[in-house]
């Protein structure tokens, strides 16, 4: 089943891109590409600053910013990675309260698009994993 999704694309800074609104009327499901202007270290809404060395982001010209969300740090590069974000109104079908359970239905359909394309996908469903 094909459903409407609206695409926006997005340019400019990486701490730009995680404080902007999250919409409260969205009526439809969104895609928001996202293309950083400059290298940035992005830090889950949990993790600890001091996992970052400054001086040494600082030197490679990487930003280091914190988004709302969860997660681990992810490093995102211009020319080196697809960032999107998929923004769902809570009226979609998909929308699922559960953060853990929220994302496969697209971690599925990510693993079925590169599958069509002959790229091998394993998704991982488990829970986040912390080392001591």
């Amino acid at each position: 089943m094909c459903r409407h999704v609206r695409l926006r694309y997005v340019e400019g800074s990486v701490a730009e891109f995680h404080a902007r609104p999250i919409p409260a009327d969205l009526g439809e499901p969104e895609i928001w590409l996202f293309v950083p202007e400059r290298p940035a270290l992005v830090l889950g809404s949990a993790q600890d600053q001091s996992i970052v060395d400054a001086t040494a982001a600082a030197a490679a010209n990487v930003d280091v910013v914190r988004r709302r969300s969860g997660g681990g740090a992810v490093f995102v590069h211009p020319d080196r990675c697809l960032w999107l974000d998929v923004v769902l109104p809570r009226h979609d079908s998909r929308w699922v309260n559960d953060v853990r359970t929220s994302p496969l239905w697209l971690g599925k359909a990510w693993s079925r698009a590169l599958a069509e394309v002959g790229l091998l996908a394993q998704m991982y469903s488990g829970g986040l994993e912390q080392k001591p």
